[in-house]
């Protein structure tokens, strides 16, 4: 009498269960959450500018508040033109600057879609960069320079003036590092 090879189960009871396929990988699965992401901070980013030209523009027809204090001695909303990237780096090269910027957006889709498929904060901050992004790039392209607006200070010191937009970037970027740095990404 032959014994049955060891890989072939001796009786039903012993029938190993099928293994489970995983899923087929989708990349874009999480990309409405991201649009979301993209599109809000885009639109949060112009409505506030648009605000900052209406009523904070001494010139402008409207009442003027060239000054709105929201914590004395520590934040205010201003108009300010930065015709430079983050702390005024390259200032007046707005072409140069809206083309990099146009690279980075490109990156950061091809990245988003390289990412794990289950990375969920990843994603997200992916959307809070290209939404950010996107605004600054706007305002490069139609109309030369960005809008920044808020003003956070002590005393005589100021850190440069920000906007929506730089704070979605800032976001996203800790987002991603921490990410990364947890070894998700």
């Amino acid at each position: 009498m032959t014994n049955p090879p060891s890989d072939v189960p001796s009786s039903a009871s012993e029938t190993p269960a099928p293994e489970s396929t995983p899923p087929p990988a989708n990349r874009w699965a999480y990309a409405p959450v991201a649009l979301s992401l993209v599109v809000g901070c885009f639109a949060l980013d112009q409505w506030t500018k648009w605000l900052t030209i209406k009523y904070l523009i001494p010139e402008s027809p409207w009442p003027p508040y060239p000054v709105q204090v929201l914590i004395p001695n520590h934040l205010q909303l201003i108009y300010a033109e930065n015709r430079g990237a983050a702390f005024s780096i390259l200032y007046g090269h707005v072409e140069l600057l809206a083309i990099i910027t146009a690279l980075a957006i490109g990156f950061l889709v091809w990245f988003f879609q390289k990412m794990p498929e289950n990375e969920v904060v990843g994603r997200i901050a992916c959307g809070f960069i290209l939404g950010g992004a996107l605004g600054n790039l706007y305002d490069r392209v139609f109309r030369g320079f960005v809008v920044d607006m808020i003003d956070a200070y002590v005393g005589e010191h100021h850190w440069p003036t920000f906007n929506i937009a730089d704070s979605c970037i800032c976001i996203g970027m800790a987002l991603l590092m921490i990410r990364i740095f947890q070894g998700k990404i």
